[in-house]
């Protein structure tokens, strides 16, 4: 039998909107943890804070955040396609344990665009915090935590 550990997390999400705010749903492996719209705005300081904490068995385990809902009309552009507007998701910090993982937020997570709106995206984008575009947001993670943080600060 694997033993378990305790984890706790501390999720913090901003946004940039002007139509309708980001529609988020934050999953820990397969288990749906908030569902939810981010009306804190990134410009105003403002985050919205998600905190929980679970026993997780020892190996590898997957946080995903998954922007939901987006439309062409939540960009707006000129007529040479300049971006004037935009509806922007933004992982502000991530806390695992107490301890804030800074730039392993940055280095660790890949975002997997909906290619159904934009078929022209990559299958995959690292290093990449700040979301236009419908998808998920991946960090995988080991228990226990310590060694995992050992491996990666």
């Amino acid at each position: 039998m694997l033993d378990k550990e305790e984890v706790q997390f501390s999720i913090r999400l901003n946004s940039k909107w002007f139509r309708l705010p980001p529609h988020v749903q934050v999953y820990l492996d397969q288990d749906l943890i908030e569902d939810t719209e981010i009306t804190e705005l990134e410009s105003e300081g403002d985050s919205k804070h998600i905190r929980f904490s679970t026993d997780l068995e020892e190996g590898t385990h997957r946080l995903r955040i998954v922007y939901l809902d987006k439309e062409l009309p939540d960009t707006r552009v000129d007529e040479a396609g300049n971006i004037l507007d935009d509806h922007l998701l933004t992982i502000a910090g991530i806390e695992i344990d107490d301890i804030d993982l800074g730039f392993m937020l940055y280095e660790n997570g890949i975002f997997y665009p909906d290619r159904n709106i934009r078929p022209d995206l990559p299958e995959q984008i690292a290093n990449m915090t700040t979301l236009g575009y419908n998808g998920e947001w991946v960090m995988e993670f080991n228990v226990p935590t310590y060694i995992w943080f050992l491996e990666n600060l």
